[in-house]
């Protein structure tokens, strides 16, 4: 299969990916009380189920576009989710909005994007590759570095 097929394959299948997180937090966000709490969205848990939730995000969206405006655009559009989320939950269940969701969202969005930034330049500083072994010009395969 051609390379530029393969990328647009996966950029696709993240894209379902970060669509599929999309819909997942929307969901758990209007449950019920008595859910959540069995989920521990409320409660001590809270603020870490808000940013471990908005890494998933952040890393998944990131993955979804391999133009630098998109994956702008597409973090901006994860904040923007989260934000509107609080505002809703204002709006149907007079709940207060919480800002420290909010930041919470915001900080799970950047450590999710800065993981899968991190993660992508060691594939391409080949620390971690999926491609075969080169050999050198002597046919010996060249060795790992210390």
């Amino acid at each position: 299969m051609h390379v530029s097929k393969l990328r647009l394959q996966k950029e696709k299948s993240s894209l379902v990916i970060a669509l599929a997180w999309l819909v997942c937090v929307v969901v758990v966000s209007f449950l019920p009380d008595s859910v959540k709490s069995a989920f521990h969205t409320k409660g001590p848990l809270h603020s870490w189920d808000h940013l471990c939730a908005f890494a998933v995000g952040g890393a998944a969206l990131l993955q979804a576009s391999r133009q630098r405006t998109g994956q702008i655009a597409l973090l901006l559009f994860g904040l923007a989710t989260g934000y509107a989320i609080e505002v809703a939950q204002h709006l149907v269940y007079h709940a207060d909005v919480e800002l420290m969701d909010m930041l919470m969202d915001t900080v799970g969005i950047g450590v999710g994007a800065l993981a899968m930034v991190i993660w992508k330049s060691r594939d391409l500083h080949g620390r971690r590759s999926s491609a075969p072994p080169r050999r050198l010009a002597s046919g010996d395969f060249p060795q790992p570095r210390p």
